[in-house]
């Protein structure tokens, strides 16, 4: 869709895009043209009106600004759509002061309407609609209807509060209805807002078309719900839906019909993780008021490593109605989540309900401290099958009761009652006795899920019988509760994966930023600007007193290996128009800290990295593997300076604004990635015998200074193996890994050579032989025609690696270099980590 932007009042001019609009409740004329601060509009009506006043669109890189402290009434329903790369964003402006309020004052429909536009950004407003009985309210709604694809509509530090809407409505609302054209949305991001005392949903996604054009890339992440009357976050019609880090307190407040915390209808693949829901309600009627729900119409629905506490209704529900052929709910999934004292009011912790099917529950810790039913599998036209429990723990300081006795399968439990009732599943692997948790019952709320030590009370202590004594789960997600790899020897039973104490700290390959902090310059010189609790990081250009510079130090003393590359990424979570630049220079001194740091008192910088155009949402990376190189012989920390570049305009609009290492959203803070080379901990090559019986196939190779392969008659013969340790490395996956191998000698032959991966981790570089080498698989995991001597060999092992760190006890990787091509020059030689020159040593680069 196309249409004129505009740059002045009168209607006959066309202005120009990417234009900044701005809005004064208090100061602001609904005759000025709106372009500047002492030119502000005033009413939403104005805004409404469009650019010209015509009820002409916005323009694509337009910003509608309103001031800060100032109060609204009234509907704000903007025109015209953004495009890739330019939305138009609906922002405030500002130094200081509370966000821009503006009240529906209970107006029938939304407080902020978008209907058939996309490429629109709504941030830091804060929203309401009240009114003393309910109707069909909400606080922001977005709708496309016969539409086609609507993308990129991004909600985004916003409050909504106080919306007196009544079933179907919500705080925050996506809506396609069945029409026409086949409509769905693209690129929804609903992100650290606030939504409280909202009727009757929170966040709520919803497409009438339900089994087809599900809307992708939906993103609810970050968010604080509280005092909601119904469901708290619900995607309807969705694919691939990702709800993550949101904080859901008192949900179902008002509802006395089925409504859930959190769930998906009619979507696949959602994904639900790192959430925390509690004090979810149950009031008569509603027969539902768990935290979390796989429901019906959706398959392949995800809940893992959530918190879950105090919720009224009970931990889990797993519906599907049974009397309608074209509904089914598939293969549901929820691993490695703690739930603690839920099912106050209905007594249940686990509720099935219909014929749902393939349900696999495994590796949760479900604590109770009163006696419950575990679960409850009610007739809805149907009754669940093919349910799996595995490796679960149920500890109770009174009794578990009412294990279903359906198609269900119990798998190296354990159930653990406090007050010793015999009420058990029917499960041959059963473990009843104490688990031995380290203080069961102690969650508390509000937690930090990038603390390793979160909810500590959960996990084993050593002499825990449930360590090794689960059953391996495969495609388990690699980690557990807390982040670490799966598994340590057999898995463990619960949401906790023991690891026992070594001495040390694993190193790391990712560090975020230890201290940042912005400078003000004027009467604020002399004032640290809070760095230590500040959520971003702000650079700025204007008048003296309202200049910014951002400063980061990056500590990376636990590194470990060998610095091939080194990135820094920031990233920008709000600009104040198109096109600012940031400079990014080296800081040599790194003795400021962000709790004491000022205009004055800050560090001089020295080499200028590099200067960048910045743009909201896109991260920013900045190459320092020179710098932290250095920095390894000179103390292991770097720090940068960010600050406006020479070509940036001066004015209000020049702010950007960081994540800082404070954000709430652990993958926007500032962090230090580096890529590592670690050499291999042994290699050696072996030599295989004429009749199987001669020196050859005993003798050890392992002190040489060049790996050999060959492919030749009996006696001829060489392989070898290489074995790289990550064990004291801080990683559960790599986004990329390699090997390099340098060739010294090449016979004469073309030859190919390929790798395999070798299971066995037990061969030691002096000890192994041709005759007592461990296996490998069969497909070689890479394949290589003979290299020129003096040359490199480079292969992926990527999933190999990943495979071995999420599945291995020992975090090492083993592999096999074979010669497919017989003769008598068919052989190559590589340098060893022995090599005389260590710049040809064999390495494995690791990418985080």
């Amino acid at each position: 869709m196309s249409t004129l932007g505009i740059f002045t009042v009168q209607a006959d001019t066309a202005l120009a895009a990417n234009t900044s609009y701005y809005v004064d409740s208090v100061n602001g004329l609904d005759n000025n043209d709106g372009m500047s601060i002492s030119t502000a509009w005033k009413t939403l009506g104005r805004v409404n009106a469009g650019p010209n006043n015509t009820g002409d669109a916005f323009q694509p890189g337009d910003r509608i600004l309103f001031k800060r402290n100032g109060i609204w009434s009234g509907q704000l329903a903007p025109k015209g759509s953004g495009s890739s790369g330019s939305p138009i964003v609906i922002d405030m402006y500002g130094d200081s002061g509370n966000k821009p309020i503006l009240n529906g004052d209970g107006i029938i429909g939304a407080t902020v309407s978008l209907f058939n536009q996309e490429y629109m950004e709504i941030r830091n407003l804060e929203v309401t609609n009240d009114a003393t009985s309910p109707a069909i309210r909400y606080g922001i709604r977005v709708v496309a209807d016969n539409f086609g694809i609507a993308d990129h509509i991004y909600i985004v530090d916003c409050t909504v509060r106080n919306v007196k809407g009544q079933a179907g409505t919500a705080g925050i609302h996506f809506f396609v209805p069945v029409n026409t054209v086949a409509t769905k949305f693209n690129d929804i991001l609903v992100e650290r807002n606030v939504i409280k005392t909202t009727d009757k949903n929170g966040i709520y996604v919803e497409s009438k078309y339900r089994d087809v054009n599900l809307a992708t890339n939906v993103v609810i992440r970050n968010n604080y719900l509280e005092d909601v009357g119904g469901d708290s976050i619900l995607p309807i019609g969705a694919s691939n839906a990702l709800i993550e880090y949101n904080v859901v307190n008192g949900g179902s407040a008002r509802a006395f019909g089925p409504t859930i915390a959190l769930w998906p209808f009619a979507s696949d693949d959602s994904l639900f993780q790192y959430n925390e829901v509690f004090n979810n309600n149950k009031l008569i009627g509603n027969n539902d008021g768990q935290a979390l729900d796989g429901d019906y119409k959706s398959r392949r629905t995800l809940f893992q490593y959530n918190y879950t506490h105090d919720n009224k209704g009970g931990f889990i529900g797993i519906f599907n109605d049974g009397s309608s052929s074209i509904n089914y709910n598939i293969d549901p999934v929820f691993r490695y989540n703690i739930s603690q004292n839920d099912g106050e009011i209905s007594g249940i912790s686990i509720t099935f309900s219909g014929p749902s099917t393939g349900a696999q529950l495994y590796n949760n810790t479900v604590y109770s401290n009163r006696s419950l039913k575990v679960m409850v599998d009610g007739d809805y036209a149907g009754t669940a099958t093919n349910v799996k429990f595995t490796n679960n723990l149920f500890y109770n300081t009174g009794n578990w009761s009412q294990f279903g006795d359906g198609d269900f399968t119990y798998r190296n439990n354990s159930v653990f009652n406090g007050n010793g009732s015999s009420s058990y599943p029917n499960d041959p692997n059963l473990i009843t006795t104490d688990p031995k948790l380290v203080n069961p019952g102690s969650g508390g709320t509000w937690i930090n899920f990038d603390d390793p030590n979160k909810l500590a009370g959960y996990k084993l202590q050593s002499s825990s019988p449930l360590i090794n004594n689960g059953v391996a789960v495969t495609a388990n997600g690699g980690k557990d509760f807390w982040g670490q790899p799966l598994y340590s020897g057999n898995p463990d039973i619960g949401a906790f994966e023991y690891y026992p104490q070594t001495s040390g700290t694993p190193a790391n390959l990712s560090f975020v930023a230890i201290d940042d902090s912005s400078v003000r310059d004027g009467t604020s010189a002399d004032t640290n600007q809070a760095g230590s609790t500040s959520l971003t990081v702000l650079t700025k250009k204007d008048a003296i007193g309202w200049n910014r510079e951002g400063f980061l130090k990056f500590d990376f003393n636990n590194f470990t290996g060998t610095v091939k590359e080194a990135f820094i990424t920031l990233y920008p979570t709000r600009t104040d128009s198109i096109g600012i630049q940031n400079t990014v220079a080296l800081i040599s001194d790194n003795n400021w800290t962000e709790s004491g740091i000022t205009w004055n008192s800050r560090p001089a910088s020295g080499t200028i990295l590099g200067t960048y155009t910045i743009t909201s949402g896109t991260p920013l990376t900045i190459d320092v593997t020179s710098q932290v190189q250095a920095a390894m012989s000179t103390g292991k920390v770097v720090s940068i300076r960010v600050y406006p570049a020479t070509a940036t305009a001066s004015g209000p609009a020049s702010q950007v604004e960081y994540a800082s290492s404070e954000s709430l959203n652990k993958i926007q803070r500032p962090v230090l990635k580096i890529n590592a080379s670690y050499l291999p901990v042994a290699d050696a090559f072996v030599r295989d015998d004429q009749s199987g019986q001669g020196t050859y196939g005993n003798t050890n190779y392992g002190s040489a200074d060049k790996l050999e392969t060959k492919l030749d008659l009996p006696g001829w013969d060489r392989e070898s193996y290489m074995k790289f340790d990550l064990s004291n490395v801080n990683l559960s996956q790599v986004s990329y890994a390699k090997v390099r191998l340098y060739a010294v000698e090449t016979g004469t032959s073309a030859i190919q050579t390929d790798a395999y991966y070798v299971s066995s981790d037990s061969w030691q570089e002096n000890g192994i032989t041709w005759n007592n080498k461990p296996s490998s698989t069969t497909s070689a995991i890479a394949t290589w025609t003979k290299p020129a001597a003096g040359t490199w060999v480079e292969f992926d092992v990527t999933t190999q690696l990943n495979n071995e760190l999420a599945n291995s006890s020992d975090k090492q990787l083993s592999l096999r270099l074979v010669s497919k091509t017989s003769g008598s020059e068919s052989w190559i030689r590589y340098a060893t980590k022995e090599y005389a020159t260590a710049a040809y040593r064999p390495e494995l680069i690791v990418k985080p």
